[in-house]
């Protein structure tokens, strides 16, 4: 658990654990609730992305998920060590998104991932727009460093109009004088998004500018990316 997550209830570690009856789980996260307090536009996407039923993804399955296959958070997740280990444990020179990685090689690997809904947690973030944009161009960097994650798992249009479509709902029921300041953010991600995923031709500067991880440009090279993806290509086949 992160430092800004508390248990909604005493029974949530109980039922985030539960999945590992099945030998094969290798992770479990768990369902990530709005902090009390937290304003529609955070808590909508809370309640987008951490739904009530429970779901296991193995590598079978995860071909018709897209990206979702692979959504965790490290927030409020269990891990099996004997998987973790199996995958080479958490990768060191990444953005963000270490979870998603990992998610992302158990399964190809022949573990399954698990998402109990009934294991629960208070955590949210009231992210300002420009904060928004810094976290979606670090997501881009991720998807362009770690490029076998889209290429293996799927892209994330299909994920996003979604989402952006429940939000207009959601607003429309509840506040809809908040839907242009809802539409700023969906813009300004977007274009954050995109800029994150080409960083290869922006200026160090920029991406120090548009990054929220500025420290992450800051770090030595320790392995060349393409030869860890060339690596993980080799184990998985």
């Amino acid at each position: 658990m992160t430092q800004d997550a508390f248990l909604e209830s005493p029974e949530s570690i109980e039922n985030l654990l539960k999945p590992f009856d099945d030998c094969q789980v290798g992770m479990v996260y768990g369902r990530q609730l709005p902090r009390p307090g937290a304003g529609l536009i955070e808590a909508h996407a809370r309640l987008f992305n951490y739904k009530e039923d429970s779901y296991v993804v193995s590598k079978e399955s995860s071909h018709c998920l897209g990206l979702k296959a692979i959504f965790c958070s490290n927030s409020f997740s269990a891990y099996r060590i004997e998987a973790l280990r199996d995958v080479g444990g958490f990768p060191s020179r990444v953005i963000l998104g270490e979870d998603t990685i990992v998610a992302g090689r158990m399964l190809r690997t022949g573990w399954k991932k698990a998402y109990a809904g009934q294991a629960t947690a208070f955590h949210s973030h009231s992210y300002t727009i420009a904060q928004e944009f810094r976290r979606c161009f670090d997501i881009g960097v991720l998807h362009a460093q770690e490029a076998w994650l889209c290429k293996e798992f799927g892209g994330t249009s299909g994920e996003g109009f979604s989402f952006v479509v429940s939000e207009l709902k959601y607003l429309l029921r509840r506040n809809p004088f908040l839907i242009p300041s809802a539409m700023l953010r969906t813009f300004a991600k977007f274009t954050a998004y995109k800029l994150g995923t080409n960083e290869k031709n922006l200026p160090l500067k920029w991406k120090v500018k548009f990054s929220m991880h500025k420290n992450h440009w800051n770090k030595p090279v320790l392995e060349n990316p393409a030869c860890l993806n060339d690596r993980e290509d080799r184990r998985s086949a």
